[in-house]
């Protein structure tokens, strides 16, 4: 939702139907009542840049925390994987037949790659996380620099 606070539309709300961040291009729902022009136009494009920046941050921090379950999710799989080596290793619970044969071996690699794929997750989400912070930070100064021009502007 954009709202003019100065020019002809001042006072006057819309809401954006599109905003292209690459040309700051932005699409209202319906035309204004007056042409958009000047400072208006870069306060517009500044907001929904803000506003953009911060959607696309927050799907990040959802895919890392995804990722996060997912890593989780994963060591919970190998260590039931183990207990079932275990298992089939003392007493044949999988295959009725107690030993270390290939069914008690399979399990184990499959345990071991899960791990792996849990270790490859972890240097992802440390990387995940430190851009994450330089983003929220990014954010932050977006905000007091539109805050700065706000109080610039209205003085």
């Amino acid at each position: 939702m954009l709202t003019w606070e100065t020019g002809a539309n001042a006072g006057r709300s819309i809401e954006v139907k599109a905003w292209t961040q690459g040309s700051g291009r932005i699409e209202l729902f319906l035309p204004m009542g007056y042409a958009i022009g000047g400072a208006d136009a870069q306060k517009a494009s500044m907001f929904a840049a803000i506003e953009d920046f911060e959607a696309a941050l927050g799907r990040s921090t959802e895919r890392l925390t995804a990722a996060s379950t997912l890593r989780a999710n994963l060591l919970k799989g190998a260590g039931t994987l183990d207990e079932w080596a275990q298992g089939e290793a003392t007493r044949g619970v999988l295959s009725g037949y107690a030993g270390r044969g290939s069914v008690y071996t399979r399990t184990k690699v499959v345990a071991n790659e899960l791990r792996g794929v849990a270790r490859g997750l972890d240097e992802g989400l440390k990387q995940g996380g430190a851009l994450t912070e330089r983003a929220r930070a990014q954010l932050e100064a977006m905000r007091a620099i539109a805050a700065a021009r706000e109080c610039g502007a209205a003085g």
